[in-house]
């Protein structure tokens, strides 16, 4: 991967995720986590990371482990974002909103 940096493989997903390739997106976040720099990334980043992982994996119907990532959103990062997928996840909404 050379020179990429965090928030590009990020945006990077993003992108495959909104092009609904879910599991691409997926690797491109798991590498992102395994680059030296993550230990530098604020947690309000690595809390975006996490929304976009729940969201790839709801969308492939993993709806256990995107439950668990909505509950990691919740606790570690206090995103409000957690509580609300979670919600859709469970069948009281409607998965209509964008990745970031």
């Amino acid at each position: 991967m050379g020179s990429t940096t965090v928030k590009q493989l990020y945006d990077q997903a993003v992108r495959s995720f909104q092009n609904k390739n879910y599991a691409g997106a997926l690797l491109l976040l798991t590498c992102a986590e395994a680059m030296p720099e993550w230990d530098k990334v604020g947690l309000r980043s690595r809390g975006s990371l996490v929304y976009v992982r729940a969201r790839c994996l709801y969308s492939l119907g993993w709806l256990d482990n995107a439950l668990a990532c909505c509950t990691l959103l919740k606790k570690t990062y206090q995103d409000p974002r957690g509580a609300a997928l979670a919600k859709r996840i469970l069948g009281t909404g409607h998965d209509n909103e964008q990745a970031a």
